[in-house]
């Protein structure tokens, strides 16, 4: 996902940006499950796989950013706990 790849691109975040970056993400994962509700009657299994990617994604965005919010040895105490393949 390129919202997440841009995350990665930044030399540094300033104070508060991470926090404004999760409102980001979080208005946009409401804002693409909101358009699968207006479609989800013509084609319910199609809006069903969609919704699942959609909040898989966003889950994975809100861990890297919750995790870059985190001071260095919390985030490396904490890294293996937001991901599963991680080690």
């Amino acid at each position: 996902m390129k919202f997440v790849a841009t995350i990665f691109k930044l030399r540094s975040l300033g104070e508060g940006a991470v926090t404004q970056l999760m409102i980001y993400a979080t208005e946009l994962e409401n804002s693409l499950l909101e358009l699968a509700k207006k479609d989800e009657q013509q084609q319910s299994r199609k809006i069903g796989v969609y919704t699942t990617s959609v909040k898989k994604t966003f889950a994975k965005t809100k861990n890297v950013l919750k995790l870059l919010n985190m001071p260095n040895q919390e985030f490396l105490d904490n890294f293996s706990n937001f991901f599963e393949d991680a080690t």
